[in-house]
């Protein structure tokens, strides 16, 4: 299993096939940044959002590596690349890294061994297909008019496409002689995607416009309570599960610190997906779970989120003791941005931020740290064996923690990526 961070893009990459790409996004320039600072491959993964809509990460998933080949950097930020297939994998799980672009857990991905019946004429058939069809478009009729479309390309988040049929990133042919695609080798001319009013993007000539709108609407959320059962409640703790989990089965893993002077309030994010896959209908027998966001609005779900968790504070704090003077706010995973985030752009009066198997949302900046961490105990705790972590990523959090004078605990486990009972009961142990 290995961390890749993925391009989603409407072009399929073959093993050895060389790609152009023009790199314009600025969370597609960072990930281009971090992959030649380490000398890694992206993962490069078909999707067409016109199509499919969102992009998600699904489980089973498979795409391409993609090894940065040549680079050309731009003085506006912008570069050209030239990538190259290096194998496929599959994608085992999603992320929620605190990165601007998508990552996964991912595998090597093997063609089955063996004979594949029925594979062989498939191919040969749509083989056929493809050559009736140039030969169609090749043969003038009479009777049809005489559409002469002029050769463009267009620049989408990273493709250049010559106009013509186009069934892959290029010909066969085009990886055999070790070069880029035609199209790039006859230096088509390219244009930029535009982006229409209210975010909405210019479709080509000749389409309709579409503009991106929002409305705000009411939502039900909900949340599990457990302890809390005397009069002299002193301490309050919210738990914010990981991706892909659901807040009555991550509330388990709290029973351990189920006492009378503790409440443990475990909501539930509010983007609920099927997480095991189905070739039909979902049924009971399918376990849901939920998100607490996706890149896709990342702005406004993270609002919603922060202003969801504000006010299930405000409605606890109606039912706790008013003795309560510990307020632990504990994010795992996903979760631990998630509750970065709240801690430091929200209202929980948190007086100890716990990150487990995560660390703070990356996207908070410098001056929104040292002050919405300021007066409260941040302290992270992480598995040994945590296949997720990301050691440079620690190091530069704990830099920038001292760098403005914010302290912080760490508290080791010899475990992987999972809540366990031994830390939660030395956290539990501990007053501040």
């Amino acid at each position: 299993m290995n961390r890749l961070p993925l391009f989603p893009l409407d072009v399929v990459l073959f093993p050895g096939e060389l790609l152009p790409l023009h790199i314009f996004e600025p969370r597609y320039r960072r990930m281009v940044a971090r992959c030649l600072e380490t000398d890694r491959p992206f993962g490069l993964i078909y999707h067409d959002s016109d199509r499919s809509g969102p992009f998600l990460i699904d489980e089973g998933r498979v795409g391409a590596l993609a090894g940065i080949e040549q680079h050309h950097g731009l003085k506006d930020g912008r570069s050209l690349i030239l990538v190259k297939g290096m194998g496929r994998f599959a994608i085992h799980d999603g992320l929620e890294s605190g990165e601007p672009y998508y990552e996964a857990v991912v595998a090597e991905y093997e063609d089955e061994p063996g004979p594949r019946p029925g594979l062989t004429a498939r191919r040969q058939a749509s083989i056929d297909l493809f050559r009736a069809a140039v030969s169609a478009l090749r043969r003038p009729s009479p009777a049809s008019p005489d559409f002469r479309c002029e050769r463009r390309s267009v620049v989408s988040t990273g493709r250049v496409r010559a106009g013509g049929p186009r069934v892959a990133a290029g010909s066969p042919g085009d990886a055999q002689r070790g070069g880029p695609p035609r199209a790039a080798r006859r230096g088509l001319p390219a244009r930029d995607r535009t982006a229409g009013p209210k975010g909405g993007r210019v479709m080509a000539s000749g389409k309709p416009q579409l503009s991106r709108h929002g409305i705000q609407v009411a939502r039900t959320a909900r949340y599990y309570m457990m302890g809390g059962s005397g009069d002299g409640v002193g301490e309050a703790w919210f738990v914010l599960h990981g991706y892909r989990q659901a807040a009555r089965r991550f509330a388990r893993r709290f029973e351990v610190l189920d006492a009378p002077e503790r409440i443990v309030v475990v909501p539930e994010a509010l983007s609920r997906f099927y997480v095991d896959p189905s070739p039909g209908r979902h049924g009971p027998e399918h376990r849901v779970g939920a998100s607490w966001m996706t890149r896709e609005d990342r702005d406004n779900e993270i609002a919603d989120y922060v202003a969801y968790l504000d006010a299930l504070a405000a409605e606890v704090a109606t039912t706790a003791a008013p003795s309560v003077r510990r307020r632990v706010v504990l994010g795992f995973s996903q979760g631990a941005h998630t509750a970065s985030r709240w801690v430091v752009l929200g209202r929980p009066a948190a007086t100890e931020l716990v990150l487990w198997g995560a660390g703070l949302a990356t996207d908070l900046g410098r001056d929104a740290l040292a002050a919405g961490l300021n007066g409260a105990r941040v302290t992270f705790v992480r598995g040994e064996s945590d296949k997720f972590r990301d050691r440079r990523e620690e190091e530069a959090q704990e830099a920038l923690l001292r760098e403005l004078g914010i302290p912080f605990d760490l508290l080791l486990f010899p475990g992987g990526h999972e809540i366990a009972p031994g830390p939660l009961r030395d956290l539990a142990a501990e007053r501040p």
